[in-house]
């Protein structure tokens, strides 16, 4: 008997199908019974001619038999695959994809397209590789008069690589959430645990859309990493049947050791291992605890056992992650749905699934984690919690939150901190064109980011999708529409890594030969832009600030800088042209501190100069920044999350501005949403920033929420001016008719929250 939502994926299918919507794509969890669904699909869908199904595992195919011949009984099913031919006889073939779709095979010739009705794309996440394209080419099916159904069955409608489901799918059916799969009940929820291992992965390089391997694995296996696994799970895992991805066979076999040699029984297995089956059957019986593994129990690997997963495997792929995790959210055996089981009462050995995440340490890289793969806060505490119960949360903060929320309601939201740290601009870790020509740019209801020669790259809201178009040294970017803008923005960088190598190479070059000065890339974009340089002797940061200016006029936009992008420049500064600038941060000469982010050049939040040798920058809550001069050395302090404030020495002025700018501001994510908060904003009102700027000056004050943003800037800058003995560039006459109430000193009063 099929499930509820097995039969409304096939109605979904059939009614679209009915509508000449013949490339069909299905999501559904791991767990929930794909299989399944296409098993019914030749009866439901009165299909009389024959039905090819895609598999590239022996695995899958496997499972696919069982399930075609339970539920076809009577119906011929044939095997298509290295030595095995099926018969012209045949209903139903289960097909191979390494065979069927080699190059220059006549495999496929032995298969008259006229004789078939359907063809599924079993795991089709892997529909774009050339194997499937080549099957698909000699059925037809994007010719329009093709009336063959594809239908594609997948957990994971994504690719990381780039390329596009949507260029073989014509449509996503129907779909089915992780949370309603669990809060229905056909799978166990997941309980996340994050372990901070301390190895650093910035010296890892990536290759297809995921970290290099074999550079991998030097860092990752190691004693010290692996015995903090085990430790991990003795503590969290209650001794529950586990499995670990783990990056190559040599850490499967030493993960495994590590565990032996803390009497736990452990085994690892691995694609040639001739020992595979009967080390995964004694899993199976519960006489191993732990099976690590390397490849080989990720897609269609299924046992209900499993209650424990360990990802020891560091990944940059969002599709990998969900079908490891995936292992572990299927039913145990017997029970057919968990809500009815609970309300009769019935005995769960699973009632949920432990994942023991293993987060090393990346400025460089956007590794995935649990959260990450959802959508979610990459912060977000996870600490054993219900992930439903976490992604419900997340939902309700997300239609609670107005625009009348204070700031801190709006910091401290999920679901806010998430879209304007992590979606409000695409982050492309280590790209050295948004330091030295181009940055994204933010149009009403689009981001742009503008590229020589006319070219450009730009994410806009459609119709409730987000759709991505662009041309990239001279290649139109086919158009692509996706509800996810981390599915459209990971498509963006993924393109744009493709066709822009060349340019990036160029940059690179010319900065490291410009010594200083403006670079020609960055001319000619200046006059693309519409700015004339035929008279200007520009420096490197010069060009930079001019280009900036220049697009936003040209594009009627707001350039936009992200917290993280700018963390992962860091390591990219020392080779800049800037870095030799001392007065890039502070101007030596006339003692002026100022922020190099734009976004905080632009933000409520300024430096003054104190009545001693020193700066202060006030944060809301009666905090705030300093930096001042203890002998031949400068002390920068700032507010730590307990309430007391931490101090560094530093050996100039410039090292200083640095460490609170980099290690500090762009760390604290509650004040980072603030000013995102802020730089989106396009209304000429005051912000929620100045706001708890004023609530420094004077507590709260009704009236303050009527100031415009320039008023606002006027008394916050005339207060701080007056009080901190900077000289103002307002006068006095700018706080008439307002009280002002000095505030506490941070250096010795805890007022109670922290930013």
């Amino acid at each position: 008997m099929l499930r509820p939502y097995q039969a409304e994926a096939l109605i979904a299918s059939k009614c679209k199908y009915q509508a000449n919507v013949t490339r069909q794509l299905i999501s559904l969890p791991t767990g929930t019974g794909k299989t399944v669904i296409f098993a019914n699909l030749k009866t439901h869908h009165d299909i009389t001619k024959r039905m090819l199904v895609l598999v590239h595992t022996e695995e899958l195919a496997r499972q696919a038999l069982l399930k075609l011949r339970k539920y076809n009984p009577g119906v011929r099913i044939g095997i298509e695959k290295a030595d095995i031919q099926a018969s012209l006889s045949d209903e139903i073939i289960i097909g191979s994809v390494p065979t069927l779709g080699r190059a220059n095979t006549n495999r496929l010739s032995m298969l008259d397209p006229t004789t078939f009705g359907a063809i599924v794309c079993d795991e089709a996440h892997h529909a774009t590789a050339n194997s499937y394209r080549r099957i698909f080419e000699h059925f037809g099916l994007h010719q329009p008069s093709n009336g063959i159904l594809l239908l594609g069955v997948t957990a994971t409608p994504y690719r990381r690589s780039g390329h596009l489901l949507h260029g073989v799918f014509q449509e996503t059916v129907f779909q089915m959430p992780i949370d309603r799969a669990i809060d229905e009940g056909w799978l166990v929820d997941l309980r996340g645990y994050r372990v901070r291992s301390g190895t650093s992965l910035d010296q890892i390089g990536e290759s297809n859309g995921d970290f290099n391997l074999q550079q991998l694995e030097s860092e990752v296996n190691t004693r010290t990493r692996n015995e903090l696994i085990v430790r991990s799970w003795y503590e969290l895992a209650e001794r529950r049947q586990t499995i670990v991805f783990c990056v190559d066979i040599e850490h499967a076999k030493d993960l495994a050791q590590a565990f032996r040699d803390e009497k736990v029984a452990a085994s690892a297995v691995w694609g040639t291992d001739g020992h595979r089956e009967d080390k995964i059957d004694r899993h199976k019986r519960g006489e191993l605890a732990v099976l690590t593994n390397c490849g080989v129990l990720i897609e269609g690997y299924d046992d209900p056992s499993v209650g424990c997963i360990i990802l020891a495997r560091p990944t940059l792929s969002q599709p990998l992650f969900v079908q490891m995790i995936g292992r572990g959210t299927r039913l145990e055996n017997g029970i057919q749905n968990l809500q009815s089981a609970k309300r009769e009462g019935r005995v769960i050995s699973k009632p949920d699934c432990i994942v023991i995440d293993v987060v090393d340490n990346t400025r460089v890289h956007r590794i995935m984690s649990l959260p990450v793969a959802f959508g979610l806060d990459p912060e977000i505490r996870l600490e054993g919690r219900r992930f439903s119960s976490v992604l419900t949360t997340c939902s309700r903060e997300e239609k609670a939150i107005g625009p009348a929320a204070s700031l801190l309601d709006r910091a401290n939201s999920i679901s806010v901190a998430n879209e304007y740290i992590d979606l409000f601009a695409p982050m492309w870790e280590g790209d050295v064109l948004s330091q030295a020509i181009s940055r994204w740019y933010r149009q009403k209801d689009a981001f742009i980011r503008p590229l020589p020669d006319d070219g450009f790259i730009r994410i806009s809201r459609v119709d409730g999708h987000w759709s991505v178009t662009g041309r990239i040294e001279g290649n139109d970017l086919s158009p692509f529409k996706s509800s996810s803008f981390a599915e459209a923005s990971g498509h963006a960088e993924k393109m744009f890594s493709s066709f822009a190598r060349n340019l990036v190479h160029r940059v690179r070059t010319e900065l490291r030969e410009s010594r200083g000065m403006a670079t020609p890339t960055q001319l000619q974009m200046l006059n693309e832009m519409g700015f004339s340089t035929r008279f200007l002797n520009l420096n490197w940061e010069e060009a930079n600030h001019h280009l900036v200016m220049a697009s936003e006029k040209a594009l009627e936009a707001k350039c936009i800088v992200t917290a993280i992008s700018d963390k992962s420049s860091l390591a990219s500064r020392s080779n800049s042209p800037s870095e030799s600038r001392s007065e890039d941060v502070v101007d030596l000469n006339t003692q002026e501190m100022r922020w190099t982010d734009p976004m905080l050049q632009r933000s409520s939040l300024q430096w003054y100069r104190t009545d001693g040798i020193g700066f202060e920058c006030p944060l809301p809550h009666s905090r705030a920044l300093n930096v001042r001069k203890v002998k031949n050395s400068w002390m920068a302090s700032w507010p730590a999350p307990d309430g007391d404030y931490q101090e560094r020495t530093c050996d100039s002025l410039n090292e200083a501005a640095r460490l609170l700018e980099n290690d500090v501001l762009s760390l604290n994510r509650e004040l980072q949403a603030a000013l995102h908060l802020e730089a989106a904003s396009d209304s000429y009102g005051v912000t929620l920033l100045q706001l708890e700027l004023l609530k420094n000056l004077r507590g709260r004050c009704e009236t303050d929420a009527d100031l415009s943003r320039d008023a606002a800037s006027k008394i916050i800058r005339g207060f701080y001016s007056a009080e901190l003995r900077l000289p103002a560039a307002i006068g006095a006459g700018d706080l008439t008719d307002y009280e002002v109430r000095v505030p506490r000193n941070p250096m010795t009063e805890n007022d109670g929250e922290v930013w």
